[in-house]
């Protein structure tokens, strides 16, 4: 199907590289730029924010934004939980087939709060309210769509040294991760 089409997307240059290595032309494969609104993501009054999501005014809060899967670093971030003091706050947005997981997690530390899926434009309100996002999708080349958003919001975030893509868990160098993130 893809070798008809006049160009091909491809999310990150690993990606552009498979595409040309099953034999689609070099030149139709080009990397897709996530678009954001950056209209809508904006730092937003954390106060405000705070309350009307009915967060706690006094804690630090950590974000995870997306699918619950091991290729997005749930589980990473999730494991974190048990060696962080209990008063800050991991809020999980998103679904898939690991929240069952999160919410066995969530049982065991009550610091673990998981509020399921939210439409994109209500997104900024989350990351307004938090102090940092916990991102675990790192793969060299590729910046999530929700790390652009959550950088935009002014929020800082946090990646691992270490992400477990497709079942395989690899050491991620400081010099691979995307300009502004560490």
């Amino acid at each position: 199907i893809l070798r008809y089409a006049d160009t091909v997307l491809a999310v990150g240059e690993a990606g552009r590289k498979d595409l040309v290595n099953i034999g689609l032309e070099s030149k139709r494969v080009k990397n897709y730029i996530y678009s954001v609104n950056h209209k809508l993501f904006k730092p937003l009054d954390k106060k405000v924010c705070r309350e009307r999501l009915k967060l706690p005014l006094g804690r630090f809060i950590t974000l995870f934004v997306g699918r619950f899967v091991a290729q997005k670093g749930i589980k990473i971030l999730t494991e974190s939980v048990k060696y962080v003091h209990p008063d800050i706050l991991f809020i999980f947005v998103g679904e898939g087939p690991d929240e069952k997981y999160i919410r066995e997690v969530s049982v065991d530390f009550k610091n673990v709060l998981l509020c399921g899926s939210a439409p994109n434009n209500e997104l900024v309100y989350y990351y307004s309210a938090a102090d940092c996002f916990g991102w675990g999708s790192v793969d060299g080349d590729i910046i999530g769509k929700v790390c652009i958003e959550s950088l935009l919001c002014g929020l800082p975030v946090i990646a691992p040294n270490r992400v477990e893509l497709f079942g395989v868990t690899k050491k991620i160098s400081p010099s691979t991760l995307p300009e502004g993130v560490g």
